[in-house]
């Protein structure tokens, strides 16, 4: 399902789910490390534990809609102190 690979002298592992592919890297200089950490995420997929490791991006829009959804649920009031 993965793969491994070298950069330099660092292991990096490749992965999917969802079709997607994921690259990270082992931080480490060992063939060992590396398989541990693609049995890891490997895991994690299979148990639907696996977490993005950076943060999904979010559209202001998003952003902009949540903000005003939260303000009128709860008739928040904003006082601009001058």
């Amino acid at each position: 399902m993965g793969s491994l690979y070298k950069r330099g002298h660092v292991w990096w592992v490749k992965y999917y789910r969802n079709g997607k592919a994921f690259r990270e890297s082992s931080k480490s200089r060992t063939l060992r490390d590396a398989r541990r950490l693609l049995q890891r995420r490997e895991a994690e997929i299979g148990t639907g534990n696996f977490t993005r490791l950076e943060a999904e991006r979010v559209r202001f829009e998003e952003i902009a809609d949540d903000f005003l959804n939260e303000y009128q649920a709860n008739q928040l009031h904003y006082v601009v102190s001058e």
